[in-house]
């Protein structure tokens, strides 16, 4: 008969068996939700510690002194208990639990309320948050940041968002074949960049989501785009040169019917930008190896000969933006 210690020491075993199996289970379940939400282009950031996180709390308390006040000027009791809904899409449900609940449970600790998510099965929106007023009105805040940018105050501290409008047919441009640009320009720039739908307007709102430089990095290499169908990021492989070309001049350069600057970029395997203003360079944009070629090709037109002023009927200026790239 085995004696009370032995059956502990075995009990002792039972219980550690079975918490490693939970564990390992729980594992490949954070693992399988951590590749859904690196799917989906975002992730869930922790807080800080130390000075920042301590800095970050005196200003959240005194965020909440100020709303008391404003709740009570109101007439509203701002530590009453209330309930209260907001409707997100159940695909959006997700991004709100996150890997492991990681997310929800970060919100409800932060926010100090209670929030039901309906079964997924349910196919209800309506979340129900509970607690103090104006806890459930910061949550209500950060699940709709959360749904709609991606990010919130609290999830993604630190994070911002900016926006860039560009013309509605450069999107395709914009996203590349097979979304290799668009992809290129989120991972280098840590960002998550939104491209909306063709809605039928001429312009279209590219919405940015990361941190402030990075915002800054990514709409520069927006308007790279845009402007030279080139840039540094989603072009590693090429090179930008500007080269100084008197603007009078610049018939020589187009040629008639634009043939000479077609020419030119056969020959080079080069890209020519040609400035719609005097104040800009003619700028060529191809290998760092090709870029010499065409520089040289396009100096020697001025070498040959000499061409009317650019006040005297430029016939070059109505020649097919399909041949000419202006900048």
């Amino acid at each position: 008969m085995k004696s009370k210690s032995a059956k502990k020491r075995a009990k002792a075993k039972q219980n550690a068996a079975k918490k490693s199996g939970v564990d390992e289970d729980k594992e490949r379940e954070d693992k399988k939700a951590k590749k859904r939400d690196e799917d989906e282009g975002w992730e869930t950031q922790k807080y800080s510690s130390g000075k920042n996180s301590a800095n970050k709390r005196a200003e959240k308390e005194r965020q909440k002194a100020e709303e008391v006040k404003i709740a009570a000027a109101a007439g509203d009791d701002p530590l009453a208990n209330v309930t209260d809904e907001v409707i997100v899409p159940p695909r959006m449900h997700g991004r709100l639990i996150g890997p492991g609940g990681a997310t929800l449970t970060m919100i409800r600790d932060a926010c100090k309320v209670t929030i039901d998510i309906p079964d997924k099965k349910s196919g209800r929106s309506n979340i129900v948050i509970t607690g103090s007023l104006l806890d459930v009105r910061r949550a209500k805040k950060v699940i709709d940041d959360l749904a709609n940018k991606g990010y919130s105050s609290v999830t993604h501290p630190g994070q911002a968002d900016g926006h860039i409008s560009v013309p509605s047919d450069f999107t395709k441009v914009l996203i590349g074949s097979k979304g290799a640009t668009i992809k290129a320009l989120m991972t280098k720039t840590d960002c998550k960049i939104n491209v909306p739908e063709k809605d039928g307007t001429d312009t279209a709102r590219i919405e940015i989501i990361g941190s402030k430089d990075n915002i800054k990095k990514a709409k520069d290499a927006i308007r790279s785009l845009q402007k030279y169908g080139w840039s540094e990021i989603t072009h590693p492989d090429e090179v930008k040169e500007e080269i100084e070309f008197p603007f009078d001049k610049l018939s020589i350069l187009i040629g008639r019917a634009g043939q000479t600057i077609k020419s030119i970029q056969g020959n080079t395997k080069t890209k020519i930008h040609v400035p719609k203003n005097s104040e800009d360079p003619v700028v060529i944009v191809g290998k760092a190896e090709l870029i010499p070629q065409a520089k040289k090709e396009i100096l020697k037109l001025l070498e040959e000969r000499e061409e009317p002023p650019l006040e005297m009927d430029p016939e070059w200026s109505n020649v097919d933006d399909s041949l000419v790239s202006w900048s």
